[in-house]
This record gives structure tokens, sequence and C-alpha cells, in this order.
């Protein structure tokens, strides 16, 4: 049950007959497989986000003040 993602652990835990949510720790113990795999995982969900997520590029654009003081006159 602590496996199935749309079951909340609270759940569980009313289930099981637990006082404490933290009894559901000793349930709870990831292979060394499932670890290797969430990890795998979660770097393809960051770097599938950083190729969907467009680098913004500001225009160059020139202070009006520094204009003004530079060609002494108004820039706008």
């Amino acid at each position: 049950m602590l496996d199935d993602p749309n079951m909340p652990p609270v759940y569980v835990q009313k289930i099981l007959g637990h006082k404490y949510l933290s009894t559901l720790d000793i349930y709870n113990r990831p292979t060394r497989d499932d670890v290797i795999r969430a990890g795998l995982a979660h770097h393809a969900r960051q770097e599938k986000r950083r190729e969907e997520t467009p680098v913004p590029v500001d225009e160059p654009s020139y202070n009006p003040d520094s204009l003004s003081i530079l060609f002494g006159r108004d820039a706008s």
C-alpha cells in the first residue's frame, strides 16, 4: 500500500492500526535498485525540464540617463 501513489500514508497508518505515522518506516525499506531507479528518474526529469525551459535572452539596451549624460541631451 505504501508504494501506491494514490494511497496516502495516513490511510495506511489507520488500516494497520499504528498510533504514529513514523511506525510505517519499518515497512518502507527501499531496495538498492529502487533507490537507483528513483535517482535516475529524478535526474531524467531535471534534464527534461532544463531542455524544455527556454533561456531568456535580454535584448541589449541603454540607460536613458547614461545617454543624456554622455551626449548632453535628452535621450527620450
